[in-house]
């Protein structure tokens, strides 16, 4: 079960300042992931304040050279011990792919859930993918859509930061849709629906 440790401390053992505007990313340093739109931006991100930590490097990756010489806090994979202590932390999860396909195509991360689970609000190309209504959308943060524009992406996450107040039922949300019952439920439906379309048997 994934659930946040109190902020404060989790950034005392990390050695983290508590005025820090830290970014949290997720996922594997390669090109097809939102870690190649990270590292293009990152000078930007660093000119405007923002605290980069990039987390699931592995040597395989293609980028993965590349971020550890240019991101100063990019680690290796970790267990979700070690995670949750950085989502705990943590202001935003960012999670920006300026990939139509990666975009259109995927499903919401594992580390975007991860980060709900510790009521981290989220900055992410995935929102179309998450099962809630407009209203619970933007509850959890914002949709950076196909992300292609640094200066938008900037004043996202200022706004994300100016209003903070306006994230704090991330894990309740999400716990809403992403539960055991919920999916039986879900799934029920979409069945009975299919039977009366093509009368298939109900066992």
């Amino acid at each position: 079960k994934i659930k946040a440790i109190n902020k404060e401390k989790a950034r005392k053992k990390l050695g983290i300042s508590p005025s820090t505007k830290m970014l949290l990313y997720v996922g594997h340093f390669s090109s097809n992931k939102p870690a190649k739109n990270l590292l293009s931006f990152f000078p930007a991100l660093q000119s405007n304040g923002f605290d980069l930590y990039m987390i699931g490097g592995f040597k395989g990756h293609d980028i993965y050279d590349s971020i550890k010489k240019t991101v100063p806090n990019s680690f290796d994979r970790m267990d979700i011990n070690e995670l949750i202590i950085y989502y705990s932390a943590a202001d935003i999860h960012v999670y920006p792919s300026d990939d139509p396909l990666f975009v259109n195509f995927s499903s919401i991360s594992n580390a975007n859930m991860e980060s709900l689970a510790c009521n981290l609000p989220v900055y992410t190309s995935q929102m179309i993918h998450f099962l809630g209504d407009s209203i619970e959308k933007k509850a959890i943060g914002i949709d950076s859509g196909i992300c292609k524009s640094e200066e938008k992406m900037i004043n996202d996450l200022v706004e994300m930061f100016d209003n903070k107040q306006e994230y704090l039922d991330c894990r309740k949300i999400a716990k809403k849709y992403y539960n055991r019952n919920y999916n039986v439920s879900k799934i029920k439906e979409i069945y009975i629906k299919l039977n009366k379309r093509y009368k298939l048997p109900i066992k």
